[in-house]
């Protein structure tokens, strides 16, 4: 189970845009305080880690993408963000690797691949 992904809350690209546009400077580690809206996520991730006592793996986005500085905002100049709530697929490729174990677990015996590959409910054949 994944925690809720650290999100800014509003669109980097757009606000990237507007201050270029007024001629005010981009902070090339540019971040966000990713507490101000964890509010927000808060009954959903609590829920979640509730369910580490099931034997579930519970995995901590903010912990995993966030710094003591807050989270990053942009890399390279290039926002993380495709708007104010979605990171990138090149970002969330580059740093999810810490995904791996589970994606390319071997799976259960009489698991339908196709059924796992199209995401949908697992389901055991014969």
């Amino acid at each position: 189970m994944l925690t809720t992904s650290p999100y800014p809350g509003f669109n980097v690209a757009s606000e990237m845009r507007k201050r270029i546009f007024a001629g005010v400077d981009v902070p090339p580690h540019w971040s966000f305080d990713f507490e101000a809206v964890l509010e927000r996520s808060l009954p959903i991730d609590g829920e979640l880690a509730s369910l580490r006592s099931h034997g579930a793996d519970v995995i901590e986005l903010a912990g995993l993408l966030c710094g003591a500085e807050g989270c990053p905002a942009l890399r390279d100049m290039v926002p993380l963000y495709t708007d104010a709530d979605h990171l990138r697929s090149s970002y969330t490729a580059a740093v999810g690797t810490f995904l791996d174990p589970y994606v390319l677990a071997p799976r259960p015996h009489g698991l339908s691949s196709d059924v796992v590959e199209a995401g949908l409910r697992p389901s055991l054949t014969n």
